[in-house]
């Protein structure tokens, strides 16, 4: 779009940061600079054995996780994962997955050294039609067009339509709702044989449906190796 043109729409139609409420400068994304400086970054990515591996534990092995920052209710982080999954802001999704790939590469350790493909948690058919897109999936593709890894989200389905975690506080309830939800698709399993996955997820808290679906992978693909990252991770 020409320089000028874009000046007059945004003169006539002033983009607002979801999470502050200023007015967007021309050349911010979907949120100012101001509120991406304020997020409490967790350096998970250059952390071994930081919490969020703790979390998968005896559970599945995995060779690395990292979140990019701390979600706690009512604040940045918050805000931002609700534009994503309730507003319907795709956008923010593709951008956060920008800024995160950059903060993950920053330092003398590569987070994304030897990973072969991405592949986001999967929605169901139905909530992914009622959402518009996969907000795991948004995130995802921002990762890719800032690594250059390849897309792998086929790999993965998910089978049953089973309630949001988010209505679910109980930790045992989160372990049993998504037991045996996700499937490997047969007919990209190929991709995943002998490569090193990086599973994307937006927020974790209890680990449950990452761990779902590493084990899920794992099962059907034995020779494969998984990683993770999150947008958000909670703090126990």
């Amino acid at each position: 779009m020409h320089p000028l043109l874009t000046s007059v729409i945004d003169l006539l139609f002033p983009r607002k940061c979801p999470i502050c409420g200023r007015r967007l400068k021309l050349e911010n994304g979907t949120i100012c600079m101001d509120c991406l400086s304020t997020l409490p970054h967790t350096r998970y990515h250059s952390w071994p054995g930081n919490p969020l591996e703790q979390r998968f534990y005896g559970i599945v092995p995995i060779e690395r996780a990292a979140s990019y920052f701390y979600y706690t209710p009512q604040s940045h982080a918050h805000k931002i994962i609700h534009e994503l999954k309730y507003y319907g802001n795709a956008l923010m999704g593709v951008e956060m997955g920008r800024c995160m790939a950059t903060h993950f590469q920053i330092g003398d350790a590569d987070f994304f050294e030897g990973i072969d493909l991405i592949v986001a948690v999967p929605l169901s058919a139905k909530r992914t039609r009622q959402r518009g897109y996969n907000q795991s999936a948004m995130i995802a593709k921002g990762i890719s067009e800032a690594t250059g890894i390849p897309l792998g989200n086929d790999s993965l389905v998910r089978t049953v339509d089973n309630p949001s975690q988010t209505r679910l506080k109980d930790n045992m309830q989160r372990w049993e709702n998504v037991k045996g939800i996700f499937a490997v698709n047969h007919q990209e399993a190929h991709r995943i044989e002998g490569r090193h996955i990086l599973l994307v997820d937006d927020v974790s808290t209890t680990g449950a449906t990452l761990s779902a679906c590493a084990t899920t992978i794992k099962e059907a693909v034995p020779n494969c190796r998984i990683s993770i990252a999150t947008l958000a991770v909670t703090q126990r």
